[in-house]
């Protein structure tokens, strides 16, 4: 066997003990062996022979390869569109001269993912399933009703809104929600998702500031796996942009995040918002749990002194 497919058989053999012990959902765990995996063939044969392996090994911690292997069943073309989503994003490794130009590959790469698919584009891990979507919104929003994010009088900020999903969820439990993305693709997604709400309302933004956003004119302000992409882009971007956060919200608000970057260190991704969050007027009250059984995001819940 060539070495490099033993390095992805050996990632995808990872990846499912992961799932197995608990560490990832399956779904999560599903849409990284298709990232992981060169090949439709090469998924579809190692995925299976290696939940075999793996089920064989420990039969009692079975119940989440069970499931990865009946998600993975019922996604016929779950290789192709994770690739397809992935393939309309920048490399990692392209780099632009400015901020501006930086935006706007983001921006396009975007467009591109809601042409694929809408629900693929906003949560690779939901792959392409409403469903899976709904589940994993479902749970976020229950999430922030805990933590008391909600109610009639609450006026939220979506940022990196997407297809509207949230809006969606949401515009039944507050006053008003607004929400912004630099994807005009997006935009256009989540008008027509959110058709018929009246407290619902979303606008194109340039991605760098609030600027024509009132000063605390905002409840709570979301920023759900929005922001790693800001951390990628700039990470001056992400200290101006928690700035305006703390700008447009009233005393005493909220300001929930949940991915602040894609690092593996939590500790020190926990470090930098807190840090941030010291230099903009807020107090961290959550600092990196991760609360769903759909999703591995990490929540960081700020509130403005």
């Amino acid at each position: 066997m060539p070495a490099d497919e033993f390095g992805v058989r050996a990632e995808m053999r990872r990846i499912l003990a992961s799932c197995r012990e608990g560490a990832l959902p399956p779904n999560v765990a599903l849409m990284q062996l298709a990232m992981a995996a060169d090949s439709e063939s090469s998924f579809l044969a190692t995925v299976g022979a290696a939940l075999d392996e793996l089920e064989d090994e420990c039969a009692s911690s079975g119940e989440p390869l069970a499931e990865l292997r009946s998600l993975a069943g019922a996604s016929p073309d779950l290789w192709r569109l994770v690739q397809s989503v992935i393939s309309s994003l920048p490399a990692e490794t392209e780099t632009h001269r400015n901020l501006d130009a930086t935006l706007s590959s983001w921006a396009a790469a975007f467009d591109r993912a809601v042409a694929v698919s809408p629900e693929a584009s906003v949560a690779l891990y939901a792959l392409g399933r409403s469903d899976v979507l709904d589940a994993a919104t479902r749970e976020v929003v229950d999430d922030m009703d805990r933590s008391g994010l909600l109610g009639k009088g609450r006026k939220l900020l979506d940022i990196g809104c997407g297809v509207g999903r949230f809006e969606l969820a949401l515009a039944g439990k507050v006053e008003r929600i607004q929400g912004i993305d630099i994807s005009p693709a997006m935009i256009e997604a989540a008008r027509l998702r959110c058709v018929g709400f009246a407290n619902v309302d979303f606008a194109l933004y340039s991605g760098k500031n609030l600027g024509w956003l009132a000063d605390g004119s905002f409840s709570t302000t979301l920023a759900i796996d929005s922001f790693p992409y800001v951390v990628a882009a700039s990470t001056f971007l992400a200290a101006q942009l928690f700035r305006e956060v703390a700008r447009v919200l009233e005393r005493g608000g909220d300001f929930y995040l949940v991915n602040y970057s894609y690092g593996s260190d939590l500790a020190i991704e926990a470090m930098e918002v807190e840090g941030l969050a010291r230099e903009t007027g807020f107090h961290a009250l959550r600092s990196g749990d991760r609360p769903f059984r759909h999703w591995d995001g990490r929540v960081f819940h700020l509130s403005k002194a």
